[in-house]
């Protein structure tokens, strides 16, 4: 009887984390798939490393937990489809409205001029820009999910938003975030 309790919490606690988490995280591995089925197959992948953590990462660090294991897993099964597909290591972009779509592909990004400038810098930046401001974390978590150190991130977001500020019709808009 025992084993069932703690069976049913822990599905119930799954389903907790899917819903606070699980929307977050199915865009963060689209946006580096570049494909709403791999991402789907990401997040899944994450949920079951999960379960079999013991014990599981406590709440204040589950978020960067589950974004760290998710990007390794998105990175792995972009390893892996390079070979089969000619566009599967294309960069995604996407915003908080629309779903991924291809960079250069003319959706959503191409009359945004923020879009555009977002898609000039260079990857890393792009990431810890979507992390900190489209996903909400801060400098420790975006560390500990793309293994960098704080200050680095740091340098990082600061150069991004520089060369973002630089465009004239961006400066307004940027100033407020």
């Amino acid at each position: 009887m025992a084993t069932t309790s703690t069976t049913d919490e822990k599905r119930e606690w799954l389903r907790g984390v899917l819903q606070r988490h699980g929307p977050a995280l199915r865009r963060y591995a689209a946006r580096l798939t570049g494909d709403v089925t791999t991402a789907d197959a990401v997040v899944q992948a994450t949920l079951r490393k999960l379960m079999a953590v013991v014990p599981p990462p406590p709440e204040d660090k589950l978020a960067e937990w589950l974004f760290r294991v998710g990007r390794n897993s998105a990175v792995e099964s972009n390893r892996g489809r390079r070979g089969s597909s000619s566009d599967a290591g294309a960069a995604a972009g996407d915003d908080a409205e629309s779903g991924p779509a291809p960079k250069g592909s003319g959706g959503k990004a191409g009359g945004d001029p923020l879009l555009a400038a977002l898609n000039k810098l260079n990857q890393v930046q792009q990431e810890v820009l979507r992390l900190k401001f489209q996903h909400g974390m801060n400098y420790r978590e975006i560390g500990g999910i793309l293994n960098l150190t704080v200050p680095n991130v740091g340098i990082l977001i600061h150069g991004a938003m520089k060369q973002l500020r630089s465009n004239p019709q961006l400066r307004e808009r940027i100033a407020r975030l």
